[in-house]
């Protein structure tokens, strides 16, 4: 199991892929997706945001923990 995040600095967001790797030769299972910077405007401390489900992470605690449960469980979300 390994996960790659990759900073796209000009579009303020970054790409995370995820890939698991199974033991019974099975070929390997890819996941990915996207994250950006998200922000009300206002004075709120800038937060990430999953484009896919819309989820917006309110702390780095809470972003660390949603990408590294599958990392620690290998298993994709």
């Amino acid at each position: 199991m390994s996960l790659t995040v990759a900073p796209h600095l000009e579009g303020v967001a970054m790409s995370c892929h995820y890939r698991f790797t199974p033991t019974n030769g099975l070929p390997p299972r890819k996941d990915c997706f996207e994250l950006v910077f998200a922000g009300d405007g206002g004075e709120t401390l800038l937060q990430m945001k999953h484009l896919g489900t819309g989820r917006v992470f309110a702390t780095a605690d809470v972003l660390s923990e949603f990408l590294l449960v599958p990392v620690f469980t290998g298993r994709p979300r």
